[in-house]
């Protein structure tokens, strides 16, 4: 007889386990993969700080959108050829923030959509971090982060479209990753991985 029909049997429901806590995660976990990706990402496309892209087609659109996000003022996603919108305007609104940041503030690239490429390449290294953290937080190992870290790595090297392009499917690719990763992490009861689950979700 299993656990669970003697309990039944004495009159006792089987109770659910706790949530349990991640292993605790070092500063370095949170920062190394992201600033390594990031700055990896910036070396090799160093021309945007030079060379001058002009948006055309459905870049072109997506910098209309921008500029509404850039006012506070988009409440919704891209809107592709199928007819709806994609949910929501979060990636927008990071695209905005690499403008505003990188073109508007600090005057660092020659034109507005060089902007937006760097904003890509720290969204690519902030969801390295979170699916980093989310490896060790489950392993409490140094070399299982390292091959989390390996894996984004080799996906980026074999489909480098995923960090260094602002086309949302492309963009999405990273996000779904950490998703599944977070997803997995809550469903085996570890509740310090929820915040990630609701953001990347």
């Amino acid at each position: 007889m299993n656990q669970a029909s003697v309990l039944v049997r004495s009159g006792r429901a089987p109770q659910c386990a706790p949530l349990r806590k991640s292993a605790r995660r070092p500063w370095w976990v949170w920062v190394l993969p992201g600033v390594a990706l990031f700055t990896v990402l910036a070396y090799k496309n160093r021309f945007l700080f030079s060379t001058g892209l002009h948006e055309q087609g459905d870049s072109a659109a997506d910098s209309v959108l921008i500029r509404q996000a850039m006012r506070l003022e988009l409440l919704t996603g891209h809107y592709p050829r199928y007819g709806f919108f994609h949910p929501g305007p979060a990636y927008v609104y990071v695209l905005a923030l690499g403008q505003g940041l990188m073109y508007n503030l600090l005057h660092v690239v020659p034109t507005p959509w060089n902007g937006q490429f760097f904003a890509v390449f720290a969204l690519c290294g902030a969801l390295a971090s979170m699916a980093v953290a989310i490896v060790y937080g489950s392993t409490a190992r140094v070399a299982c982060a390292a091959a989390a870290f390996a894996v984004i790595c080799l996906l980026i090297v074999n489909y480098p479209e995923v960090a260094v392009s602002e086309w949302p499917p492309c963009m999405f690719v990273l996000t779904y990753l950490v998703f599944l990763l977070a997803a997995a992490s809550v469903a085996v009861r570890r509740a310090g991985d929820l915040w990630i689950l609701a953001l990347s979700g």
